[in-house]
């Protein structure tokens, strides 16, 4: 199991790398949880709290920062993403227990690297239960 640190992880340094890089069948491939640094951490919040979500920012920072991996697996938006850019994947599995704050989905994500070097990726949603007050409970799903 690989794991590396999150932006709330402050009081954790040198337990949890900031990133792992690896290689999956000859696929370079990097983990993170997205927001670098603190410095980065807090441009962010001030750039959503007065512009919004924009993928672009995580986009853009993280290709810069890793620029040899073709697959990008982070977090710290919570927000599902399964975007191919430029021959990269940018993979975000989203939050399993609070969701998109907009919509409050809740998702986890897979990706199969196959021995030929084929990338697969898709995200799942969870529907029917959610973490309110930490216990999982039914929820009603929204009719179409």
């Amino acid at each position: 199991m690989q794991a590396v640190r999150g932006n709330r992880d402050l009081f954790f340094p040198g337990r949890l790398p900031i990133a792992i890089e690896m290689e999956v069948n000859g696929v370079s491939l990097v983990l993170t949880h997205g927001h670098l640094n603190f410095l980065t951490y807090a441009w962010d919040k001030f750039q959503y709290l007065f512009r919004g979500y924009d993928r672009s920012r995580f986009i853009h920072r993280l290709a810069d920062a890793y620029p040899k991996a073709k697959v990008i697996i982070f977090g710290h938006s919570h927000r599902a993403e399964n975007l191919w850019v430029d021959g990269r994947l940018f993979f975000n599995p989203g939050s399993a227990a609070i969701g998109d704050l907009w919509d409050r989905t809740c998702s986890f994500g897979l990706i199969e690297i196959h021995q030929d070097g084929e990338i697969k990726s898709q995200l799942v949603p969870l529907e029917g239960y959610r973490l309110i007050r930490r216990k999982w409970r039914p929820v009603q799903t929204r009719k179409k």
